[in-house]
């Protein structure tokens, strides 16, 4: 509560990054955009790999329960 009224009184010191300012040429752009390719990679690799293994394991499943119900 305190912190909402007196915010407004240091906003004048508040600048935007390059970033968010749109110039896109820095090398703070250039980080930002890296960092998140970097956080994203190992993300959507990790997904890539867990839905590979669960098609795998479904697929082994379906082969072992057709194997049993032929050999019944």
């Amino acid at each position: 509560m305190f912190l909402s009224k007196i915010f407004p009184l240091f906003t004048s010191n508040a600048w935007a990054c390059a970033v968010c300012f749109g110039k896109s040429d820095s090398s703070l752009s250039k980080a930002f955009t890296w960092g998140i390719a970097a956080m994203l990679g190992p993300t959507f690799a990790i997904l890539i790999v867990l839905v590979f293994a669960i098609n795998k394991i479904e697929k082994r499943h379906r082969h072992l329960s057709n194997q049993s119900l032929t050999q019944d």
